[in-house]
């Protein structure tokens, strides 16, 4: 596995492996840190790449709020509503949505006797 200033190359390490949406703000900010870090004193960043980055960083930041708040109103509007899917560690499932739960920012369907991830959800019948 390849590292620079402590930021791993490999994808478990860059929580790939628990995160299938890819690389997040913290992984952007490591690597802001590290080149900041690693770059040559005689020949630093130029103000412009810099002030890119910190805008590319300011707009993942936003698209993340915004795919956050686009999947709790998901989530929010099952409840009453029959749900079917399949979750890896629970099988198939269904029932009828009686909450929702934010756990880490991921919506969490309760269906009564269990929780599932609104990504599990298959079918929805009025």
């Amino acid at each position: 596995m390849t590292t620079v200033g402590g930021v791993a190359a490999s994808a478990a390490s860059a929580g790939q492996a628990a995160r299938p949406q890819g690389l997040g703000k913290e992984d952007f900010l490591r690597l802001l840190v590290a080149q900041l870090r690693h770059q040559s004193p005689l020949a630093p960043m130029d103000n412009l790449g810099f002030i890119a980055q910190l805008a590319q960083f300011s707009a993942l930041e936003q698209m993340a709020n915004l795919n956050q708040a686009i999947m709790l109103g998901q989530a929010v509007s099952l409840i009453g509503l029959e749900v079917r899917g399949e979750s890896p560690g629970l099988g198939a499932f269904a029932g009828r949505v009686l909450s929702v739960r934010l756990d880490g920012g991921v919506p969490l369907l309760n269906l009564g006797d269990v929780e599932v991830r609104l990504e599990a959800i298959r079918q929805v019948a009025g």
